[in-house]
């Protein structure tokens, strides 16, 4: 059974994108892909996925914002809704930004492993991830 992972990232329908699902779908990782914050909301409500993969550098959607100020950007905004929303799934963030800028808020939101991009692939590093997060 494929491992389900939702996929939140403005950049979803990129080559790159669909090369990176490509690999990782014939490693058993199913990524459903969303590429706006609200989207994601109403996914996480009505669906169970084994894990999250965030770009936490995402478009503001419907957060006003005064919700993205102090250097908070609307993926890690989204990630406080979710886990209010009593999602558990193991999260994985993939940014530009650097890890020290993140990981105070590890513990607070759930944040499992953060993944740095760009990358020439990613695929490996997010596979490794994914299977670490899920102890497999």
């Amino acid at each position: 059974m494929a491992i389900r992972a939702l996929c939140i990232d403005d950049d979803v329908k990129s080559e790159k994108f669909q090369s990176k699902s490509q690999l990782l779908l014939e490693e058993g990782v199913q990524l459903i892909p969303i590429d706006n914050v609200d989207d994601a909301l109403v996914a996480v409500s009505k669906e169970k996925f084994d894990i999250i993969l965030l770009d936490i550098m995402m478009p503001v959607g419907t957060f006003g914002p005064d919700e993205t100020n102090g250097g908070i950007s609307s993926g890690l905004v989204l990630l406080r809704r979710i886990r209010n929303a009593g999602c558990k799934a193991p999260v994985i963030v993939v940014t530009v930004r650097e890890k020290a800028d993140i990981e105070p808020l590890v513990e607070e939101l759930g944040i499992t492993e953060i993944l740095n991009k760009p990358s020439e692939s990613l695929a490996a590093p997010t596979l490794a991830a994914i299977h670490a997060a899920l102890g497999k």
